[in-house]
Formats: structure tokens, sequence, C-alpha cells
């Protein structure tokens, strides 16, 4: 048995391989970002837990449940089990298979009582020799697919961090959006009750009282638009932690109180060895290589060996046998050579998909610097806007009060006013969601 074992392995080892060289696209990186907004590159990791740079414990909370129940997540896992599975599989053929028999039978002889019982053991030893390397290759085929199954996991997860604190920022923003519309609709409302004791004094005119419904109108609306929004976000929140909408509730919470987190910026070399999505593309394309091994092996014979032996309990000796079989391709049809030229254009195919990954990949970072730069100016002269359409607000309000200025250019000053704080609250969250956008497309974690 020994020595079997020994000739099983000598004829592996010197078995010949038929896949192809591998040879990874190569797509032009630049040294740097054009849009990198003065911020040199750097080798510094994203730590794994980078959510917790905007410095807030509600959305800690959060994400720590998307991880623990989102469904996403959960399907990505069963993939990589799926595929350690299957890598398991494809290595069982690259070893002997042992198989035992139990039988047992009863004759009985014609013109006489006596029965006679006979029962065997066997126990058989076959082996595939791998002489062209299909069984190898399948296996190389089975590790490459598992590890794109973890990178793409990799990248599941990284999704959705992503947009649990994308998803937040909506919803509190959302809210802010509709408090601030809420206080503009007392003060219009109030302005509209003085309105009305205007005109009934013969004051002011019907187009002023008009103008000054319309506004209170507008903001009502307004509110109820604010309402839904905050509402559709909280329900896709809810999916994302792996809840039923009509059971959650997200925390509240204000935007102005969120740190942005700094955020190092690694060069396009770097970006395409780290992320994962392209990490999963170049598995792919190592699967999709290895496969060409396999289907060139199925053109070749197979050689199989065998040891059985025989035990049979009553009455005769124990029986042992050795034998080999050559099973050799003549005519299929053309179906395997189309295996080889199906498994060859599956990696052409692997290839362009591979080079569209890593141009994707630079650009999103491109565009996420671009967003992330540009909201960043924004949002600073935002808040001078605000700023000073407060101070106008005010003014007029005092104004009118003293008969100074009509009703049309107070409510000109109220909109004006409305607008800056919405448009700030809006710049704000666009500016925060820019930055997660930015660190995904960086690739997360190191």
């Amino acid at each position: 048995m020994a020595r079997i074992l020994i000739l099983l392995a000598a004829l592996t080892v010197s078995a010949c391989t038929l896949v192809p060289p591998l040879r990874t696209p190569e797509v032009p990186t630049a040294q740097g970002w054009k849009d990198a907004g003065g911020q040199g590159v750097v080798s510094a990791t994203i730590p794994a837990a980078w959510w917790q740079g905007y410095g807030n414990a509600d959305l800690n909370h959060l994400e720590e449940q998307a991880a623990a129940a989102n469904t996403d997540i959960e399907a990505a896992q069963a993939r990589v089990r799926q595929a350690r599975a299957a890598l398991t599989q494809a290595g069982a053929a690259l070893l002997p298979k042992v198989d035992a028999s139990l039988g047992t039978s009863k004759r009985f002889d014609d013109g006489a009582t006596d029965t006679t019982f006979n029962t065997n053991a066997g126990a058989t030893l076959s082996y595939e020799v791998d002489l062209f390397g299909g069984n190898r290759a399948a296996r190389q085929a089975a590790v490459a697919s598992l590890q794109g199954t973890q990178f793409a996991g990799q990248a599941t997860r990284l999704a959705v961090q992503g947009d649990v604190a994308s998803g937040w920022f909506a919803v509190i923003g959302a809210r802010e959006r509709m408090q601030l519309t809420s206080q503009s609709l007392a003060f219009a409302e109030d302005i509209l009750r003085l309105t009305e004791v205007r005109r009934q004094a013969g004051v002011l005119s019907d187009v002023e009282l008009s103008q000054q419904q319309n506004q209170v109108a507008s903001l009502r609306a307004a509110k109820l638009a604010q309402g839904a929004q905050a509402q559709l976000a909280e329900n896709a929140l809810a999916v994302l932690l792996g809840q039923s909408a009509s059971m959650f509730s997200a925390p509240s919470g204000t935007l102005v109180s969120l740190t942005v987190p700094e955020i190092p910026l690694n060069g396009p070399a770097e970006v395409v060895m780290r992320r994962p999505d392209i990490r999963a593309a170049e598995a792919s394309l190592r699967a999709a290589n290895a496969n060409i091994g396999v289907a060139r092996a199925a053109l070749f014979p197979q050689l199989s060996l065998s040891l059985s032996g025989a035990l049979a309990i009553d009455p005769t000796a124990p029986e042992a046998s050795i034998g080999a079989s050559l099973l050799a391709p003549i005519f299929h049809g053309g179906s395997l050579w189309a295996g080889v030229t199906l498994s060859q254009e599956r990696e052409a195919e692997l290839v362009a998909t591979y080079r569209a990954t890593v141009l994707n990949a630079l650009r999103e970072v491109e565009d996420a610097l671009a967003n992330v730069n540009s909201l960043r100016g924004q949002l600073e002269q935002q808040q001078v806007a605000a700023e000073s359409a407060r101070t106008t607000a005010k003014l007029a309000q005092l104004r009118f009060d003293n008969g100074v200025i009509s009703m049309l250019e107070l409510l000109d000053a109220q909109r004006t006013l409305l607008s800056s704080v919405s448009a700030l609250a809006q710049t704000r969250q666009d500016y925060l969601t820019a930055t997660v956008n930015l660190i995904r497309a960086l690739g997360g974690e190191g």
C-alpha cells in the first residue's frame, strides 16, 4: 500500500500543466490626482472604523447594527462559504478515493433443505492521475474564485458602511430643513395674521394679503415635502440595518455637530492595489486563466488506477485486484474544443472588465475629490450668505414695523433668508456625503 501511494504521488508531481501564463493588463496611472486641492499624496491607510472620525456615537451604533444584520453582508458571507466549499470539492479530485462495500446473499439448493449464506466485505482505492494538470488547474481556479469572493465581500461591506453613513446624514439633513421651514412658517403665519388686521383697517391692499397667503401656503407645502424626504431616508436606512421600516426610528442629531475626519489621500497606484473591487476583478481573471488549463486538459486521455480487495466471511479466502484504465476522447462533436475557446474568450472578457474596473475606480476618486473640494468652498460661501440674509431679514422686519418698507420688500427678505439657510443645510449634508464617497472611492480601510 505504501508503494502504491508513493507511486501516485510521483505521478502527480510529474504531471504537466496546460494553464497559460497570466498576463494582468497594465493600466497607466498618474503620480497624483488632478483635483487634490493642495493635499499631498500619502501612503497612510484609512482606519477600519473610519466612520468614527465623524465623532457621533449614534452613527457608530448604526454601523455596528448594519455589520451584524445587513442582508447584503449576510449574503456575501454565504457566498464566501460557498466558494470555500467549492475549493474543498476541487481539491478532493487530487486525492485518492476510498470506498467500502458490504453485502450478503442467501442461496437455496434445488431438492435440498439446506440454505447457504454468503457475506462479503470489500474496499476499493481509486485514483485519477492528473497527467495534464486539469484537476490542479481546477483547484487553482477555485482558490482564485474564493479570493475574488472574499474581496467582493469586502467591497459589499464598504458599500453598506458608506450607505449607512450617507443615509443617516440624509435623515437628519431632511429633519433639519423641515425644522427650519417650520420656524419660517410660524414667522410667516404671524405676519399673515398681522396683515389681515392691517387689511381690515385699510392700511394694506388685497394684493399684499394675497402675497403673504401665498408665502404661507408655499412653506406648508415645503414642510410636507421635507417630511416625506426624511421618512423615505429613514425607511432606506432601516433596510440597511436589517430592520422593518415600520418598526424603525432613526436617532436624532444635527449635521453641524459632526466633525469631518482627516482622509489620507493615497496615490493612484496604491488605490489600484487596495480597492477590493479591483482585487476581486483580478482574482476573477486568475480563475478564468486557470479554467483554460481545465478545458485544455479535457482534450487529452485520463488515466485512472484502482486497487480493490474483498473478503468472503463464508467460506473462501480474501481476494485482491489491481487495475488501470486509460480513457481518451475521440469524437465529442467539437464540444471539447469549444470549451477551450469558451474559456479563452471568458478570460478576454475579464481582461476588459479588469481594465474597466480600474478606470472607473480612478474616475470615482477624481469625482469624489472634485466634489469634496467644491462643496467645501460652497459651504464656506453659504455660511457667509446665510449670515448676511439673517441680518437683512432682521433689518427688514424692523423697517417694516416702522413703516419704512412695504410688505413686498419684507417678503423678499424672508424668502432670501429661507433660501439661504435651507441651502446651507443642504450643502453641509452634501459635503459630509462627499467625504463618505471619497473614503469609498479610496477603498476604505487599508
